[in-house]
């Protein structure tokens, strides 16, 4: 195997466990009507990243405990206030946005440069270190999603089904949201927020056009997000251009083709409607 592809290896493995999480949580949040915690969390971690420039430390020791936190109130509060969330997200997401960039600027770490690579990342360097810390993440991930499945289902129905499983909603949100905490932290850490955001969005919005079930939702999200993964980073290698901008341009493609036929029906019956009228 010539060198090349050995310094390769990590930057491809780190993607591949990135898209596994993305492809097995993201559909359970778009049944639950949080597609958008992710993408929320992901910005909201700058204040954090901003206080540890400033301090002088890796700024994932201030972002996952900044994230888990975050996620484990915001999963309270939908607990408590079921339905709040959508609206508070847009909130916290430019407000914290705004605070973070300040930060940044305040502290002398504002420069065009340093704001790029926060919000696109450098999934090109990833070490080992990242693919084992995935690692992990990933047996959490998949050890939550096994043993709370059925509570699960019946938790996308109504949090008070939880109770006839024998379990408890209020425990069962706050797992969960803590594990996309964590996700979402080791994505900041490993990719960027910016593809962060759109790997947590954008495949399972693009298989939401083609599957209705939640079984196949769950099957097609994985698959493009592993493919839309392989493929931008295989084009970006090619073109010798961030991994991390492509996969996120291509993510975007992918949703806006997937909704093209879904607008054109829109569009027909709007038309049949008016001339029925």
């Amino acid at each position: 195997m010539s060198t090349e592809i050995l310094e390769l290896l990590p930057t491809i493995a780190t993607l591949l466990l990135l898209a596994h999480l993305m492809g097995r949580l993201s559909p359970w949040m778009d049944w639950k009507s949080i597609g958008l915690m992710g993408d929320a969390m992901a910005h909201s971690s700058l204040p954090a990243i901003a206080l540890a420039m400033f301090i002088g430390i890796a700024p994932i020791y201030l972002i996952a405990p900044f994230i888990l936190l975050l996620s484990v109130y915001l999963g309270w509060l939908d607990y408590k206030r079921p339905g709040s969330l959508n609206s508070f997200l847009p909130v916290v997401f430019s407000s914290m946005l705004a605070v973070g960039v300040l930060a940044l600027s305040l502290s002398g770490h504002g420069h065009p440069e340093e704001l790029l690579h926060i919000l696109l990342g450098d999934v090109d360097s990833a070490t080992w270190q990242n693919v084992y810390v995935g690692l992990v993440i990933v047996v959490v991930c998949e050890i939550f999603l096994r043993q709370r499945r059925t509570a699960f289902k019946y938790y996308l129905l109504h949090p008070v089904y939880v109770g006839l499983v024998g379990g408890s909603a209020l425990r069962l949100q706050l797992e969960f949201f803590a594990v996309i905490g964590i996700v979402v932290a080791f994505a900041i850490k490993s990719v960027g927020i910016i593809l962060a955001s759109a790997l947590m969005l954008g495949p399972s919005i693009a298989a939401s056009f083609h599957t209705k079930s939640l079984r196949g939702h769950l099957r097609l999200t994985w698959t493009l997000a592993i493919a839309l993964s392989l493929t931008g980073f295989f084009i970006a290698h090619k073109l010798e251009v961030s991994s991390g901008v492509v996969i996120a341009a291509l993510t975007g493609v992918i949703v806006l083709l997937s909704a093209l036929p879904q607008l054109q029906k829109n569009f027909a019956n709007s038309r049949i409607e008016r001339r029925n009228s």
